[in-house]
């Protein structure tokens, strides 16, 4: 939303400077492809990210439950009773 109010207040700021009716046509071209391309971008990336999310995160969540487990093995040894070397 806000790249289409900057663009909006750009062009509108840029049509109060130009009275040639060509430029005003080039102008208004630009603006519209340059929203084009831009929104057509931004959904695409919305798209993939919405198809990519489990993939992008599986790898952190099983090194986290990785770490975990190995946290809890870890508390679990350091508390078993310790043997004498003297037995």
């Amino acid at each position: 939303m806000a790249l289409w109010i900057t663009i909006a207040f750009v062009y509108i700021q840029i049509s109060k400077q130009v009275s040639d009716s060509n430029i005003q046509i080039t102008l208004t071209i630009g603006a519209l492809l340059l929203l084009l391309f831009n929104t057509a971008s931004i959904i695409a990336m919305l798209r993939h990210y919405a198809q990519d999310k489990d993939f992008i995160y599986e790898i952190d969540i099983r090194h986290l439950d990785e770490a975990k487990a190995r946290k809890a093995n870890n508390s679990l040894a350091s508390q078993a009773p310790q043997k004498s070397s003297g037995d």
